[in-house]
């Protein structure tokens, strides 16, 4: 399941809240809307609940430029997004993505985020001409996920987690030709 929320300005976003416990779980995703830039210290509150378990799987937030990233903080009582500036970086997270016949794929979305805090930080890159990727992060235990295949025609790929401590990781994803249902309209 994917719980989505559509961001105009600082402070300014859906917003979910339950009066109970929240089970955290699928994808949570942020589009911005109206032409919003998000800017070094925006910040919105996303979710409010009495409790919560469980964390999300799959994270689907825009790509920031101008060295910003996103910071998801998950509390006791809410999940919010901020818009930080890109810290010193331990190492680089680097790979491939190519098609099954070993063909670089260009132009993806490739993100890397902390699953060992509750402060959620979040890098992008785009594929190069040659596949190639590039996110630089502070040492961590890191998802890395490639975001947007079913638009360019690939079923989606496993997320990887990879441990970064003060040395450069390898990620590579190889793509499969998409196989699920296709509309005509």
């Amino acid at each position: 399941a994917t719980l989505e929320f559509g961001m105009s300005g600082s402070g300014s976003a859906g917003k979910l809240s339950v009066t109970g416990n929240l089970n955290l779980d699928g994808t949570m995703r942020i589009r911005l809307l109206n032409g919003y830039v998000p800017q070094a210290g925006d910040s919105v509150s996303l979710i409010s609940y009495a409790s919560h378990g469980g964390a999300f799987s799959y994270l689907d937030l825009p790509a920031l430029s101008g060295g910003l990233d996103w910071q998801i903080v998950s509390t006791n009582t809410f999940v919010s997004a901020q818009v930080v500036s890109s810290g010193a970086a331990a190492a680089q997270i680097t790979g491939s993505v190519t098609d099954n016949l070993s063909q670089p794929v260009t132009n993806l979305l490739v993100a890397a985020y902390s699953v060992n805090s509750s402060n959620v930080l979040y890098f992008t890159a785009l594929t190069d001409l040659n596949g190639q990727y590039a996110i630089s992060v502070p040492n961590g235990t890191w998802r890395v996920q490639v975001q947007g295949l079913v638009l360019r025609g690939y079923n989606d790929v496993p997320t990887q987690d990879v441990v970064v401590n003060n040395a450069n990781q390898v990620v590579n994803f190889v793509l499969q030709p998409y196989t699920g249902r296709s509309y005509t309209i």
